[in-house]
C-alpha cells in the first residue's frame, strides 16, 4: 500500500527536499518534469528561487518554517515564458531537521482564475457569480449570491446561468449559447450591462442591474456576472409611474389651467381646461404668445411683472390681471407663476391660472358697502372719541374719589382704634399717678414712699414715649420729606448713645458694619425715628439669660438706595405674630411694656420714604429687620 501511495505522489505531487537556505537538493520525477530538469546529478544544489516569478517569497516562507514549522501558500512559478500558479507547503522533515520538505500541486486554469478572485467575491456586497464561457455552467458565486438567490452552493454549482437569469430564456442550447458569447465578443472591451431578473423561486424573481464581462485567462475563457439589487429603485419607479399617471389624471381634470412658457413668453404647454378659460383648444395655444390672452389694458402690467418673471429663477410669482377669451369678452384671472426654467425636469416657466371673475365682482360691490359704511363708521368714531373722553374723565374722577375714599376708610380706621387706645393708654398713668400720690399721703415711711415715686416715674416716663410716638406717627402723616446728607457713622452712634441707660442696655455688644461708597441723602427725622423703634425694640426685647447678647446694625449704600439690617439674638417673636406685627397698637409680648405703635410707625415711615421693610425672626433665636430707602443723592424726593 505505502508503495502504492509512493508512486501516486511522485505521479502527481509536487515534491523536494530544500535546505534550510532553500536550495533544491532532490525532487521527485513530476517535478524534474515540471521544472524542465533533465537530470538530479549536479555538483552544487541549485536554489529553488530560480523557477519563481517572486524569488523573495521563498526566503520569507523558509523564515516562518524556522519559526512555526510550517508555511502554506501560493507561488507562480517561471519556467522559460510559461507561468504556472502552484498551491504549495513547506516544512521540516523530522528525521533531518535541517532538510525542508515540499509538497506542490499545479492549480487548473480554473482554479487559478477562482483563486484570483477568491477576496472579490467574499468581500463585495454585489452579486458576482463566475460562468464558463463554453458550457454556460455556473463555476462559483460569492456569499451574496447564495443568499440572496436563496440556493444552497451545491445546487447553485450544478445550475446554468439561462436557468436563474429570466433574460436568456433563448440560449437553453449550444447553439444559441455559443451565438450569446459570439455577441458578447463583439461588445466594446466584452462587456455588456444589463436590467433583469433572477429567479428566485418560479413565482418570484429578484430585480438586478447586471454587468457581464468576458475574461480570458490560461486560453479558457470565463463570464463575469456582476449584479446589484435594484429591488427598492424598481419598486421606486412603478411607484413613481403611478404618481405620474396620477398627476396626469389630476391635471386634466382640475379646473384651474397650467401653462408652461418659455422666457420669450411662448406657449409649450397648455392643460385641457384651457378650452374652458380662453376657448382656445391646446393645439391653438401652443406656440402662441401668452401675451395673446392678456386684455390690452394690462398688457403692459403683465410685461412687466413677466420680465421680472423670466429673470428671477424660483421665486413665486402672483399677480391678478384680465383675460381675453376667444369670443371677445374678459375675466379676472389670479395667476401664479414660478421661474423653473433652470429646472431639468420643467425647464420653463410654470402659471397657474383659476377665474376669479365673480370674487372680483363681488368685491367690488363690497367695497362700494364698505365706502359708504366707512362714512358712516367715521362719525361713530367721532362720537365714540366724544364719548370715551367723556367716560376717561369719570374714570379719573372715579379713582380720585374711590382713593380718597379709601384714604378717609383708612383714617376713620386708625383714628377709631387711635382715640381708643390713646384714651386707655393715656388714662392708665394718670389713674395710676393719682393712685400713688393718694397711698403717699398716707404713708410716713421714706423707703415706702420712695418705692411709690419710683412706680410713678416709670408710668409717667412710658406715658412720655407714648405721647413721642403720638408725635412721631402725626408729623409722619403731615410733613413732607426732607433731602439733605447724612452722616451714617453718627446718627447710629447718637441713637446707641440715647438707650444707653435702658435695662440691659450696658451687657449688649453693640457692632456696626457701614460700606458707603457713595453720599447717602435721606430725610435724616423720617431716618432716626425709624431707627429709634428698631434698636430699642432690640434692647428692651434682648434676653437676659444670654451669655453674649448682640445687635449688629449693617449698613450698605449705593447711588440708587440704602439697604439697613438690625439683627439680634433676643428673645425673638412667635411665629403667629408675624402677619399682624406692623398693625396699630397691636402687641407681640406683654412681658414689655410698650403702646405698640412703634413698628406701625416704622412701617408708616418707611412707606413715606417710598421703601420697603422686612423681618426674619424666630422665637427663643432672634429677629432680623431688613429695610430699604431710596437714596436722594441724585433726585429730588416728590411731595405725597
Amino acid at each position: 500500500m505505502n508503495h502504492v501511495y509512493g508512486e501516486l505522489l511522485n505521479r502527481f505531487v509536487l515534491l523536494a527536499e530544500l535546505t534550510p537556505e532553500g536550495e533544491l537538493l532532490s525532487a521527485n520525477d513530476r517535478l524534474l518534469h515540471f521544472l524542465q530538469i533533465e537530470s538530479t546529478a549536479r555538483e552544487q544544489p541549485q536554489p529553488l528561487s530560480l523557477w519563481l516569478l517572486n524569488p523573495v517569497e521563498l526566503s520569507h516562507a523558509l523564515a516562518q518554517v524556522q519559526n512555526k514549522g510550517e508555511w502554506q501558500g501560493q507561488w507562480t512559478f517561471k519556467v522559460g515564458e510559461q507561468l504556472t500558479n502552484a498551491a504549495v507547503t513547506l516544512g521540516r522533515l523530522e528525521e533531518a531537521a535541517k532538510r525542508i520538505y515540499m509538497i506542490a500541486h499545479p492549480l487548473s486554469p480554473s482554479q487559478q482564475l477562482l483563486e484570483r478572485f477568491r477576496a472579490v467575491l467574499d468581500e463585495t456586497t454585489d452579486l458576482i457569480i463566475v460562468v464558463d464561457a463554453a458550457t454556460g455552467r455556473i463555476i462559483d458565486a460569492n456569499e451574496t449570491a447564495v443568499q440572496q438567490l436563496g440556493f444552497s452552493r451545491l445546487v447553485l454549482l450544478k445550475r446554468h446561468l439561462y436557468q436563474i437569469d429570466s433574460s436568456f430564456p433563448l440560449y437553453t442550447t449550444t447553439t444559441q449559447w455559443q451565438a450569446f458569447v459570439d455577441g458578447l465578443r463583439r461588445e466594446p472591451q466584452q462587456r455588456r450591462s444589463v436590467r433583469t431578473s433572477l429567479r428566485l423561486t418560479p413565482d418570484e424573481t429578484l430585480d438586478v442591474d447586471a454587468t457581464l464581462k468576458l475574461e480570458r485567462y490560461l486560453d479558457q475563457e470565463y463570464i463575469i456576472v456582476i449584479a446589484r439589487d435594484i429591488s427598492e429603485q424598481v419598486a421606486l419607479e412603478k411607484k413613481l409611474d403611478s404618481k405620474e399617471k396620477f398627476f396626469e389624471t389630476l391635471i386634466e381634470s382640475t379646473e384651474d389651467t397650467l401653462l408652461l412658457v418659455d422666457k420669450e413668453g411662448f406657449i409649450l404647454y397648455a392643460s385641457p381646461s384651457c378650452f374652458k378659460q380662453w376657448g382656445y383648444t391646446v393645439e391653438e395655444l401652443t406656440g402662441q404668445s401668452i401675451q395673446k390672452l392678456v386684455h390690452p389694458d394690462d398688457s403692459d402690467f403683465f410685461e412687466k411683472v413677466f420680465k421680472e418673471i423670466a429673470s428671477t429663477p424660483k421665486k413665486l410669482f402672483k399677480l391678478t390681471y384680465r383675460s381675453l377669451h376667444k369670443e371677445g369678452y374678459y375675466n379676472w384671472l389670479e395667476a401664479q407663476a414660478k421661474n423653473l426654467i433652470r429646472e431639468e425636469a420643467i425647464g420653463a416657466i410654470l402659471f397657474s391660472a383659476h377665474n376669479v371673475t365673480n370674487q372680483v365682482l363681488a368685491e367690488e360691490r363690497i367695497i362700494q358697502a364698505l365706502q359708504q359704511a366707512e362714512r358712516l363708521n367715521q362719525e361713530l368714531e367721532q362720537h365714540k372719541a366724544e364719548l370715551i373722553a367723556s367716560q376717561e374723565e369719570l374714570r379719573q374722577t372715579n379713582e380720585m374719589l374711590e382713593k380718597n375714599n379709601a384714604e378717609l376708610k383708612k383714617i376713620n380706621q386708625e383714628l377709631d382704634r387711635f382715640v381708643y387706645s390713646a384714651s386707655h393708654d393715656l388714662r392708665a398713668p394718670i389713674a395710676s399717678a393719682l393712685g400713688v400720690i393718694t397711698v403717699c399721703k398716707m404713708l410716713d415711711d421714706i423707703d415706702q414712699i420712695k418705692y411709690y415715686l419710683d412706680l410713678q416715674e416709670k408710668g409717667l416716663k412710658k406715658l412720655d414715649s407714648f405721647i413721642q410716638d403720638i408725635l412721631d406717627y402725626s408729623r409722619n402723616a403731615r410733613l413732607e420729606v426732607q433731602r439733605e446728607e447724612i452722616d451714617l457713622q453718627a446718627l447710629i452712634k447718637g441713637v446707641f448713645e440715647q438707650y444707653a441707660y435702658m435695662e440691659n442696655a450696658e451687657r449688649i455688644d453693640k457692632q456696626v458694619h457701614i460700606e458707603a461708597p457713595v453720599p447717602f441723602f435721606s430725610d435724616r427725622r423720617r431716618l432716626t425715628i425709624i431707627l429709634n423703634n428698631l434698636i430699642s425694640n432690640a434692647i428692651r426685647y434682648s434676653s437676659s439669660r444670654r451669655e453674649h447678647p448682640y445687635i449688629k446694625v449693617s449698613i450698605k449704600i449705593t447711588e440708587n438706595e440704602g439697604e439697613f439690617i438690625i439683627e439680634d439674638n433676643g428673645i425673638g417673636i412667635e411665629e403667629k405674630h408675624l402677619p399682624r406685627i406692623f398693625e396699630m397698637f397691636y402687641r407681640a409680648t406683654q412681658d414689655q411694656a410698650g403702646s405698640g405703635l412703634g413698628l406701625y410707625i416704622v412701617k408708616e415711615t418707611i412707606d413715606k420714604l417710598r421703601g420697603q421693610i422686612s423681618l426674619k425672626s424666630k422665637y427663643g433665636k432672634g429677629t432680623t429687620f431688613r429695610f430699604v430707602v431710596p437714596n436722594l443723592l441724585n433726585q429730588t424726593p416728590q411731595a405725597t
